[in-house]
Formats: structure tokens, C-alpha cells, sequence
């Protein structure tokens, strides 16, 4: 029987001093990912695919700098800053993005507590 449980998960990810240990990381866990689609319903069934995966190809990124709903500290918005400029050098489209009505998921989120 599938158990289905309300909340936020914490996410696990790989640390890596290099993109090449992370891209092994992510092969090894994506391989078998419809499998663990199949045990896990947070698991998107996609495995890890070659032709998505291509070093050096310009990608398109969204930011944002406040939620409005946690102002952010200077340091986190200097960071992304730094790195909306950092993405820019090297040739990606950073554009700016406003997550969709979060004051009223938020909402939501504050009744379940």
C-alpha cells in the first residue's frame, strides 16, 4: 500500500569538488529512476539521459531576489547577484522570475501548522 505523507522533506543532494564527481552521482542515482518512481511518489520516473546533459550548452535560469514574503539578508542577495553575473559572463539568458502567488501558498502551508 502506498503511504502518502503531508510536510517538507529535507533533500538529499551529492557533494562534489568537481562537476564530473556530481554528474557521476546523478548517473548512478538516475539509472534506475522509474523503479524508484515506482517505490517513492516524489521521484520523477526520468532517467538520466546523454542528450540532456551536455557541458558547455547555454541554458536559460530564472532568479528572484525576494519572496515577499522572508525578506532576504544582504549576503543572500549579494550572492545571487554575484552569481546572476557569473552565469551571465559565461553566455546563459538569466532572467528575473516571480514565483506565482507563494503569499497565498504560504497561507495554506501556516493553516496545516
Amino acid at each position: 500500500a502506498l503511504i502518502v505523507r503531508t510536510g517538507l522533506y529535507s533533500v538529499a543532494g551529492f557533494m562534489s569538488s568537481s562537476v564530473a564527481g556530481l554528474e557521476v552521482g546523478m548517473k548512478a542515482l538516475l539509472q534506475e529512476s522509474r523503479k524508484m518512481a515506482a517505490l517513492d511518489w516524489r521521484v520523477a520516473p526520468l532517467n538520466w539521459s546523454e542528450e540532456r546533459f551536455k557541458p558547455g550548452r547555454k541554458l536559460k535560469i530564472g532568479y528572484y531576489l525576494d519572496d515577499g514574503i522572508f525578506p532576504p539578508t544582504p549576503g543572500i542577495v549579494r550572492g545571487v547577484k554575484e552569481v546572476v553575473e557569473l552565469l551571465k559572463a559565461d553566455g546563459h539568458e538569466v532572467v528575473p522570475w516571480s514565483p506565482p502567488n507563494l503569499e497565498g501558498l504560504f497561507e495554506v502551508y501556516t493553516n496545516f501548522l
